[in-house]
């Protein structure tokens, strides 16, 4: 039995559910529409890479839709604000709220909510200004003054932050007694912000990327063409990153060789598919006459015709030959449209051409490589196969080029020069083979750096004593170069004088280093200096600063030999206690710089356990097989940095 109680419980249920499911889909439809609008708000912020485009978007899309005034505020560089985009719903105010906000921009130390926003990274939000005005006024009095000019009723600030640091703030302000801002709004606010934050962060950028390529336009002094702002931007990015990176790579390219022949090549290599599509380099002798030491086309079915153009070039700088139009300009010289009967002019004969029209020779520049002084060679590059022409706005840079290759070029001379002058000294300080002395069978190597570094002050000595002994040495004066080896001649023949006439290591170290240590110009060296008794088969020596010598055998056995040490050669400290032990027949004492165990790769007690094992493995085999053996897998596969001198002294049989 239903009572009329139960009827009307029911239809007080079912009056609530219709009530619930009423709002439900009101508020479905209102983060609906809030979802459409942030999405639709996100697309449109995304259309463009402009800042001031973007800043216009946001402003149009938060008034009137989100707000009546709307003001977006900038952090600058060094922190200061700087006042971005103001908008007002109203055309008739709109004018004049500009003005007003425009006026002040708030202290981001100070107590405006925008100052508050930017040092918490949350938003503000005052429902009803005049109730807040009330409870507590704005510490900001310039705030105050333009709520009541522009009858603010309601406003917020929300942050922009974006890749983890808050970029700027966004107020929105209610002039309305209708609207006035809640929690949903803020949401909404906050969400269009995060959109809006990323396209000004990244219209940031864009904004610092075009004033570097405006910077590099002027550095390269690119030919610009009449496009649009943006696209005539972006190409002259691309070019000026392409002929920056071709630079660097130019430079790193020309000092990695020693050689100036490899050089030049790798350069040709390198401008090909980059700056052009075929390149040659001449050289001028010191006779006058021209050399043609690079050829570089990339082209494939060139290659035959690059050899015929080296055999063919001329070697006089005839009329139109490239050396003879560099002689005649101060720079870069450009052929926008080149012939081939232009060319022909580069041969003596008319069949030379043939060559030159094989590539298809369509634009080309031709640059100066000079010295400090004298014109050293011209680099030629062309375009051949593509339709890509040379212009004005490619003459600076190949004017660069043409600078590093030529100093470079004049550096490498002057480094082969002062190299030639160093080894001709070095080789007239230091014997080619050993002389022969009593009860010691020895041999010696002296390897010179693969890399940059000029020749060293490693050396060594082998000589008989007065009293029949033996010396032996090894030593290395600190630097590289002339100066080094005239230091190490000085230091050897300084241990010869003080090692004849039979003194001890120690007494002959310390007069080294009291010689070295009272020289006008200050120097650092390391010796280790040892004396052999061939009738009691002691060896006696003294280590100033130096790896410690190697004993060898007999058989697979190795033994670094430890004591007789003092500080290197200079410093004038150090004691006199030197080392002691018996050689056993058939061993072998090995001495060495330290080029033969540094690598930059590993340490020193790395290279000293290679040193040991390899010689171990050959213990067996003479002096001059074991030096071999010795350096063959220690040197072959490494970029060697130092010079290496090394020596060893076997035991002849009793």
């Amino acid at each position: 039995m239903v009572t009329r109680r139960g009827d009307a419980s029911r239809r007080t249920n079912d009056r609530q559910d219709l009530d619930d499911e009423r709002r439900a889909r009101i508020e479905a439809e209102a983060t609906s529409r809030r979802l459409a609008f942030v999405l639709g708000a996100s697309q449109l912020l995304a259309k463009s890479l402009d800042l001031d485009e973007t800043l216009g978007s946001l402003v149009r899309l938060a008034v009137p839709t989100l707000a009546d005034l709307c003001i977006i505020d900038l952090v600058a560089p060094g922190g200061s604000l700087r006042r971005a985009a103001v908008a007002h719903a109203d055309p008739t105010v709109a004018s004049t709220a500009r003005q007003t906000m425009m006026r002040y921009t708030p202290d981001p130390a100070g107590g405006h909510p925008v100052a508050e926003v930017l040092r918490t990274g949350h938003p503000v939000l005052v429902g009803d200004v005049s109730s807040e005005l009330a409870e507590e006024p704005p510490v900001d009095s310039h705030h105050l003054s333009v709520v009541r000019e522009l009858g603010v009723r309601s406003y917020m600030v929300v942050p922009l932050v974006a890749r983890g640091s808050t970029i700027g703030t966004v107020m929105l302000e209610s002039t309305s007694e209708e609207r006035r801002f809640g929690p949903g709004d803020v949401a909404l606010a906050e969400d269009v912000a995060r959109s809006a934050a990323l396209a000004i962060d990244t219209a940031q950028l864009m904004v610092e990327k075009d004033e570097l390529v405006a910077e590099k336009e002027d550095a390269l002094a690119s030919a610009r063409l009449a496009l649009d702002r943006e696209r005539a931007a972006r190409r002259d990015a691309e070019m000026a990153e392409l002929r920056l990176g071709v630079l660097a790579e130019a430079s790193s390219v020309l000092s990695s060789a020693l050689d100036p022949g490899v050089a030049l090549n790798r350069l040709a290599h390198l401008v090909i598919h980059r700056l052009a599509d075929w390149c040659a380099v001449d050289l001028l002798a010191d006779d006058g006459r021209v050399r043609r030491v690079a050829v570089s086309s990339a082209d494939p079915a060139d290659l035959d015709l690059v050899g015929s153009l080296e055999v063919q070039t001329p070697r006089e700088p005839t009329p139109g030959s490239p050396l003879d139009i560099v002689r005649h300009h101060e720079g870069p010289v450009l052929f926008r449209e080149t012939r081939a009967e232009e060319l022909a002019s580069a041969s003596h004969a008319p069949e030379g051409a043939r060559p030159y029209r094989g590539p298809r020779l369509r634009s080309g520049v031709v640059v100066p490589l000079a010295g400090r002084v004298h014109l050293l060679g011209a680099l030629t590059m062309a375009w051949a196969g593509s339709e890509r022409h040379f212009d004005e706005g490619d003459l600076p840079m190949a004017a660069d080029l043409g600078r590093r290759a030529g100093l470079a070029l004049e550096n490498a001379r002057l480094y082969e020069e002062k190299r030639n002058a160093a080894e001709t000294l070095q080789r007239a300080l230091l014997p080619s083979e050993p002389p022969a002395v009593p009860g010691l069978t020895t041999a010696v190597r002296y390897v010179a750096a693969t890399s940059g570094a000029e020749v060293g002050g490693d050396w060594y000595e082998v000589m008989t004593l007065a009293d029949g002994r033996v010396g032996i040495a090894v030593g290395d004066a600190m630097g590289h170069g002339v100066e080094a080896a005239a230091v190490m001649g000085t230091v050897r023949n300084a241990l010869r004088s003080h090692a004849w006439s039979g003194a001890n290591p120690a007494e002959v170290v310390r007069k080294l280093d009291e010689f070295v240590s009272g020289a006008e110009s200050a120097h650092l060296a390391t010796v280790l200096y040892a004396a052999y008794d061939p009738s009691t088969q002691v060896l006696r020596w003294m280590n100033a600063g130096h790896p410690p010598p190697l004993l060898v055998g007999p058989g697979p056995v190795v033994q670094f030999l430890d004591g007789g040490h003092r500080t290197m050669l200079g410093l004038n400290v150090g004691g006199d206690d030197e080392g002691k032990i018996t050689l056993p027949s058939g061993a072998t004492l090995l001495l060495y710089t330290d080029g033969l165990i540094e690598e930059r790769a590993s340490s020193l007690d790395e290279g000293l356990d290679r040193l040991s094992k390899a010689a171990a493995a050959h213990s067996d085999a003479e002096p001059a097989e074991l030096l071999d053996e010795i350096l063959q897998p220690l040197l072959a596969h490494a970029q060697l940095e130092d010079d290496v001198a090394v020596l060893a002294a076997r035991v002849d049989p009793s």
